[in-house]
């Protein structure tokens, strides 16, 4: 296969756990301050993400740069610091 078909493929990845991070803590803080009476679950977040996975498929151009794996690391550490701020 040809490698851009891979690139595009790692950057719907990356954007497909990014927003699942994104939406569980956006959901997770909204839960702590009171706003949604529901608790936030990860499972909730995941119809969102295969959207902007797809959508990143075509519309991405260019190729993955460090900054973008850079702000998924900041995501996930995020999503696992609330995690713990909401849950102890």
């Amino acid at each position: 296969m040809n490698t851009d078909i891979w690139k595009k493929i790692k950057i719907a990845a990356y954007s497909f756990i990014a927003i699942i991070c994104f939406g569980y803590i956006i959901d997770t803080l909204l839960y702590k301050f009171g706003f949604e009476q529901t608790d936030p679950k990860i499972y909730d977040n995941i119809s969102a993400a295969f959207g902007g996975a797809i959508a990143s498929i075509f519309f991405i151009k260019d190729g993955n740069k460090k900054f973008n794996i850079y702000l998924l690391i900041i995501l996930i550490v995020l999503a696992i610091g609330v995690y713990f701020f909401v849950h102890n």
